[in-house]
């Protein structure tokens, strides 16, 4: 162990500093005076010459180096998640349509069909996938239906509930995977209603808000917005099953010309049809798109200022009504010292399934001709654990962290998140480390460690943090299928 690597100091804006061990992500504030005292020791300058430059004794300087150092190597080291070469758990198989009833401007995917050809999945090939997905994999612990437009066929849905039910009656699998759903809830029909109360189907509706702003963007083929059907089918559907859990909205320009930020738009959300839980995520488009917003640079920003809003919403006397979840993740893997070797789990932890069988490692990785094409479960010696499935998921396998020489020893790893088909877009490699990235990262998480520092520093606001950090993991967390986690107290 190496004391003087493994600490990082950040200064806050005001008197405060944060001091970061970052293998064993343990966070403490100090006073300015302190963290210049620490920043000295660092360098290799002598506990004498630190004494004199503070006016204090050699015992006051050694005594404060080792309380600091006391605090961070009693602390535990943080839960780091490895996917392994053997490993026969897979965390999400997403079941994909490659067609949509929408034709929502901003849509990255060509109006649901990747650039392939429209289908929809049936009860035959939905069954055919999973026979051949639970050959190779021991336990699944998510299914999803994802598009396009997952409901366009109710039946397939039906089937996959009904296989593996009988998978568990039969005690080839130990226990049901979770079902989500990610939709645009255009159609609502009471099979769906029974399959969602039968098999706790977890659902996320796709909504940009009121009709005013949805409706210039998330329109059907004729150009008519969806929001009053939309609308409708979420009331109908949450009295009838408690769905869906979450919304999903995409931030674009038409939020910004209404002066409609983030906070008004989740409060929208609570509000009109009283769902707390909103994933709302900056549109990522063209620069030169009528509804695009942001530069890439800006993206980080955007995303840092929603980070910090949220922290100090956690450390307020009202636990959140609300909260924007993509923004509570990074904070809860804080907390939690919960980590992962991998930017991504593309490839590794989840696995994309077309209606004509091909395999990808993600739905950001579909199109024509892509790279990253797994095999087909239709074709013969093409299927999960293929050499063309093997050779891919490889890959990915040493994509991870402990195998780049820039993340070995950085600062940032336990927290450093990625998109991998967003660096493959960019350099046509799924290694996203770059300086850009790099960067853009340790601001945003600089900006969190001082934030929860600053926080640290009053033991009622820190309390509170604690408190509402819980409850949110525990009560939202929990009801849109993610891991359900406990906060240390």
């Amino acid at each position: 162990m190496d004391f003087k690597k493994e600490i990082r100091i950040i200064e806050g804006e005001g008197k405060t500093s944060v001091i970061f061990h970052h293998p064993s992500l343990t966070l403490f504030a100090v006073d300015n005076k302190t963290a210049n005292a620490l920043r000295m020791y660092i360098r290799g300058e002598s506990l004498l010459s630190i004494a004199n430059q503070f006016n204090t004794s050699k015992d006051s300087v050694c005594s404060l180096i080792s309380r600091i150092k006391e605090v961070t190597y009693r602390s535990d080291k943080p839960l780091i998640w490895v996917k392994r070469d053997e490993d026969r758990t897979l965390g999400r198989l997403i079941l994909m349509n490659t067609d949509c009833n929408l034709r929502c401007k901003y849509c990255y995917a060509t109006h649901g069909s990747y650039g392939l050809k429209r289908l929809v999945m049936n009860k035959e090939s939905t069954v055919a996938i999973l026979e051949q997905a639970y050959s190779y994999y021991s336990q699944i612990n998510d299914i999803m239906f994802f598009g396009g437009e997952p409901l366009l066929d109710v039946d397939s849905i039906e089937a996959a509930c009904k296989y593996t039910n009988d998978l568990l009656i039969t005690h080839r699998i130990n226990r049901l995977p979770n079902f989500s759903i990610i939709t645009n809830l255009t159609t609502l029909s009471s099979k769906f209603i029974e399959l969602v109360n039968e098999y706790k189907i977890s659902i996320t509706a796709s909504l940009d808000g009121p009709a005013y702003i949805n409706d210039q963007q998330r329109i059907y083929p004729n150009g008519q917005g969806t929001f009053s059907t939309v609308a409708r089918n979420i009331r109908k559907l949450k009295e009838k099953t408690g769905q869906p859990a979450a919304i999903e909205a995409t931030y674009t320009r038409n939020h910004v010309d209404n002066n409609y930020d983030y906070e008004k738009l989740s409060k929208f959300f609570l509000e009109e049809f009283g769902i707390p839980c909103s994933f709302i995520s900056p549109v990522i488009i063209a620069p030169e798109h009528s509804l695009s917003i942001l530069s890439s640079k800006d993206l980080y920003s955007f995303r840092v200022n929603t980070i910090c809003r949220t922290i100090r919403t956690l450390a307020s006397d009202k636990r959140p009504d609300r909260i924007e979840i993509l923004s509570f993740s990074p904070i809860l893997a804080l907390v939690n010292k919960s980590s992962a070797d991998y930017h991504c789990p593309a490839g590794l932890d989840t696995i994309s399934i077309t209606p004509n069988g091909n395999i990808y490692p993600c739905y950001r990785f579909i199109w024509e001709d892509s790279p990253f094409y797994m095999g087909n479960i239709f074709n013969p010696g093409e299927g999960f654990g293929s050499p063309r499935f093997i050779e891919i998921r490889e890959r990915f396998l040493k994509n991870r962290k402990s195998y780049d020489p820039a993340c070995q020893d950085c600062w940032l790893r336990h927290l450093c998140k990625a998109c991998l088909a967003e660096a493959y877009e960019l350099k046509r490699d799924i290694r996203p480390c770059s300086p850009g990235h790099c960067s853009s990262q340790q601001t945003l998480i600089e900006s969190l460690l001082t934030t929860i520092g600053d926080i640290r520093m009053n033991q009622d606001k820190w309390q509170k943090f604690l408190v509402n950090t819980r409850k949110v993991a525990d009560e939202v967390f929990e009801i849109t299928t993610f891991k359900k986690t406990k906060c240390p107290k």
